[in-house]
């Protein structure tokens, strides 16, 4: 009897190993007590003397209003899903992590009809040492990986900005930030979308 109840136990504690239950699960968190409060959605558990959440933000969007080029309104269709990690002590944020893995298209048409040109994203950026209490445009950061290439429908890129942006201004990599006011830019977008 007493075996039997040993390899039942037994049994029961590889079942849960196995399938990834734990019977010390990390305990949850009230996000209200999280300063700056995390997204709503974000799942947040205790790890030892740190909080950390998983966030997902979802920034895609479907024929919207992007902006406005010297040949006309540009709309976007994109998928563009965030998947972040952030770590908090004594519940203040000090650091943010963000992946960004994204596509999309423009065009002069709210339909999306007539040329496009197609745009993607693969990049991540962090917080660290961040003031919680102070506003996140101010947070320092550093951007990693393919910021933005816009690609024409001859396939060739017509703006590609990718390597490290530092919180400083400085930049290792190729190429510009994106800014749609350059009339470098306005010239390029208009020249692809235009035809």
């Amino acid at each position: 009897m007493l075996l039997r109840i040993s390899l039942a136990a037994l049994l029961t504690g590889v079942g849960l190993a196995a399938s990834g239950v734990s019977a010390a699960a990390a305990p949850s968190v009230d996000v209200n007590t999280l300063v700056p409060a995390p997204p709503p959605g974000a799942t947040c558990h205790a790890a030892g003397t740190r909080v950390i959440c998983r966030t997902t933000f979802d920034n895609s969007v479907t024929k919207g209003e992007a902006f406005v080029l010297p040949c006309g309104q540009v709309y976007e269709t994109a998928d563009d899903v965030r998947r972040g990690l952030r770590w908090y002590e004594d519940g203040q944020l000090v650091r943010r992590f963000v992946f960004q893995s994204a596509e999309g298209s423009w065009s002069l048409s709210p339909e999306g009809t007539g040329p496009t040109v197609t745009w993607t994203a693969h990049a991540n950026w962090q917080n660290v040492d961040v003031d919680a209490q102070a506003d996140e445009q101010t947070w320092p950061t550093t951007y990693h990986g393919m910021q933005l290439r816009i690609t024409g429908r001859d396939g060739r890129p017509i703006l590609q900005y990718t390597g490290i942006a530092r919180p400083d201004g400085s930049h290792s990599g190729a190429g510009e930030p994106f800014d749609p006011e350059s009339p470098a830019v306005q010239a390029a977008l208009c020249a692809a979308l235009a035809k």
